[in-house]
């Protein structure tokens, strides 16, 4: 488990631990050099050639922000992040490359990186990088949300291991059951569980239903029982896997007398929400059902997908009442339990687990509370991400867009940039809002009160985090007119220009829903039009 984070910022309570992980060890030194001087010692400098000496660092100590680049020989960067993601939730992590386009940086995003960074070609450029890291400290994790994360399998470890070559022991715990594989430069050479060992004994660890793990430094094993490459052995493990779970499978079915219930759910196109009420009602404790918060979706006659309603507040605006279009329920690792006519349950499940992250990193939990809900609105099409402790919910409804409506361009931002914080200060705020704030894109702020105790890195931050939510949006072809982040005590509802501009609104007391002033609000200033 992650050690729990100090609300203080890293640097002031002790030296942060800085993790660089890159395949080039020139680079590796130099980037040493230049952020301890950077730093001022305020930073212990940790590197690793790869991801399996990364995996080690981690496993011997502690580490504040782990540096990645993306093109790395054997095992790239962004799968190193899904990792990472995963194995350690609560670990800050940052990309720092040399290919610095916008797939790889809504990919990073999407798996779990805080920034993305592109490497100096400059000296007086690794300033900049140093002062974006330096700020990322300063807004550590908070503890206490469990986010929606993927349970990490044996597979992806000893793929991780294997490919990079690496020499590594992992002891896997179950219960009381305790075995390890080992890895040789690349080779599983021995496994052991019980009194069982080599081929018989791996097959049998990759079988657990459960537990965890640990990578630890190789040593020899007591002999060398195993001689087949690790491809055949993954595969070979995978068969049995299905092959057992095809005979439980047939148990079932004999059983039962009728066709199964898939263990994970999920439900075609054509299905409407009737035909598997029972699947859902299994998939909470009793007397809750399908009910999550204060949303829930309620089967009714056998009629189809449009019967499905989405029932939410009572404050909730008439038009917001319409038939459910998708629905995708996880429970805390991010395994699918409810699926129904979610065709890109994939995308969205790694949306899930950036929100999750993005959410509670955003805005510490002393401030606002912990998070609710995210609001997403596009055009006539709504979506709603509901996160709880061990419970995710999306669900969507309205007609979506087929491609992204582009506002007016309105004017330039540097032209602009006087006329909008202009314009903000000489309007009244919408009911219930109580601070608004414009994050440009050269990340200045400005605000329509004085700041007292909130300082404008808060905002900046606050508004980055909220910038790279649009960009994971984006990459899975949502692109959204705004977004409200629902907190216990609050809510931040924000829409972005066509220029990068950024308009957040604070507002402590809020419903679902945001009120019919505050989406005009925004409108208003996605459109270029208050400006003018």
């Amino acid at each position: 488990m992650a050690p729990e984070a100090s609300k203080t910022p890293v640097s002031s309570a002790r030296q942060a631990r800085v993790l660089f992980v890159d395949d080039d060890p020139v680079f590796l030194q130099t980037v040493a050099e230049l952020m301890s001087d950077l730093s001022q010692g305020r930073w212990e400098i940790l590197t690793a050639g790869n991801a399996s000496e990364a995996l080690q660092v981690l496993h011997s100590r502690p580490v504040d922000l782990v540096v990645l680049d993306v093109e790395m020989q054997a095992i790239d960067g962004i799968q190193v992040l899904s990792l990472l993601n995963r194995s350690h939730p609560h670990l800050q992590k940052a990309v720092l490359t040399g290919y610095a386009t916008e797939n790889y940086r809504a990919a990073c995003l999407a798996q779990g990186a805080e920034l993305f960074l592109e490497k100096p070609t400059r000296p007086e450029g690794w300033a900049s990088v140093h002062a974006a890291l330096q700020q990322l400290l300063d807004f550590p994790p908070e503890r206490g949300f469990r986010g929606v994360l993927r349970r990490v399998g044996l597979t992806d470890i000893l793929q991780l291991e294997c490919l990079a070559k690496s020499s590594s022991v992992l002891e896997v715990t179950a219960g009381s059951v305790t075995g390890r594989i080992y890895i040789d430069q690349g080779r599983i050479v021995h496994a052991e569980l019980g009194e069982a060992t080599g081929e018989a004994a791996f097959y049998r660890l990759l079988a657990l239903p459960g537990g965890q793990f640990v990578v630890q430094p190789f040593r020899e094993p007591p002999e060398r029982s195993i001689g087949s490459p690790w491809e055949f052995l993954l595969m070979e493990a995978a068969r049995l896997r299905d092959e057992l779970q095809a005979e439980l499978h047939a148990e079932d079915k004999g059983t039962a007398g009728a066709a199964p219930v898939e263990s994970t759910p999920a439900v075609s196109a054509g299905q409407g929400p009737d035909s598997t009420a029972g699947q859902v009602r299994d998939s909470f404790p009793s007397g809750q059902e399908a009910s999550v918060g204060r949303a829930m979706v309620q089967p009714t006659a056998p009629a189809g997908p449009e019967t499905a309603r989405c029932v939410l507040e009572p404050g909730a605006p008439t038009s917001e009442r319409q038939g459910a279009r998708e629905l995708l329920i996880c429970d805390a690792h991010g395994e699918i339990l409810y699926e129904w006519n979610c065709p890109e349950r994939a995308a969205w499940v790694n949306v899930i687990e950036f929100v999750s992250q993005k959410a509670t990193r955003m805005v510490p939990g002393d401030q606002f509370g912990e998070f609710d809900r995210l609001e997403m609105a596009c055009g006539g099409a709504r979506w709603l991400l509901l996160l709880r402790a061990d419970r995710a919910v999306l669900m969507g409804w309205g007609t979506p867009l087929g491609s992204p409506i582009r506002p007016p361009a309105g004017f330039g931002v540097m032209d602009s940039r006087s006329r909008l914080i202009e314009w903000l200060r000489g309007t009244s705020a919408p009911s219930g809002v109580v601070l608004r704030a414009l994050r440009f894109p050269d990340r200045t702020v400005a605000s329509d009160v004085e700041l007292r105790d909130l300082p404008s890195a808060w905002l900046e931050h606050i508004g980055r985090g909220i910038l790279d939510t649009y960009e994971v949006l984006a990459a899975h072809r949502i692109h959204p007119d705004r977004l409200r982040w629902r907190y216990a005590r609050g809510a931040i509802d924000c829409a972005r220009r066509e220029d990068g501009t950024l308009l957040l609104m604070f507002s402590p007391e809020a419903g679902v829903c945001a009120g019919a002033e505050v989406v005009e609000f925004l409108d208003l200033f996605r459109r270029g039009e208050s400006a003018r």
